[in-house]
């Protein structure tokens, strides 16, 4: 029996900031992908700091480093269609938040949209220093959230993170579109 929903942030509630904008300016987005995947990494387990983060980034993209941050945030939305859901889910589950990000700027997005009320426990990863798809940041949010991995239940818009959640236990969806989540939630005859 489900108890608890975890749901991933970026990519599912708001614009993946960071693939979003190297889609954007990286035609050879592919061939660079490890080099980015280890700085975005190193910026979410708080292992450099939004200087080191940026000048990185400035060094492979071939972008001013202090024009990175107003351009990943352009075009950037809020999926506002899902908040009504988290009232519903609310009603019956426990709510957490996992998300690989840095810390100052998840939490002023979820300041400026009134979010965090929605969820019973927030796991940021680079105030715990582990990331998705890492064992520890999963066990980490069901223990906060007070449930047994059989209890719970993870939604997360990349496969990896997805299939890790899976292989220690926990109940999964991939997320590609509201749509397709109220239709995999009614399946599992959670809504």
């Amino acid at each position: 029996m489900i108890k608890a929903i975890i749901f991933d942030f970026f990519g599912i509630f708001y614009t993946d900031l960071f693939w979003t904008w190297l889609e954007k300016k990286l035609p050879d987005l592919e061939e660079k992908r490890e080099i980015l995947s280890q700085i975005n990494q190193k910026f979410d387990k708080n292992q450099i700091d939004e200087e080191e983060f940026l000048r990185s980034l400035s060094e492979v993209v071939s972008a001013p480093a202090d024009k990175i941050v107003s351009e990943m945030d352009e075009g950037a939305t809020f999926n506002y269609s899902l908040v009504g859901l988290l009232s519903e889910l609310k009603k019956k589950y426990k709510l957490g938040l996992l998300t690989n990000a840095r810390s100052e700027w998840v939490r002023k997005i979820m300041e400026k949209y009134d979010f965090e009320k929605y969820f019973d426990s927030i796991i940021i990863s680079s105030e715990v220093g582990h990331v998705k798809p890492e064992p520890e940041i999963f066990e980490e949010i069901i223990k906060l959230l007070g449930v047994s991995k059989s209890e719970a239940l993870f939604v997360d818009d990349r496969i990896r993170n997805v299939a890790a959640a899976q292989e220690l236990g926990i109940k999964s969806i991939i997320y590609v579109s509201n749509e397709k989540l109220m239709t995999d939630l009614k399946k599992q005859a959670l809504i």
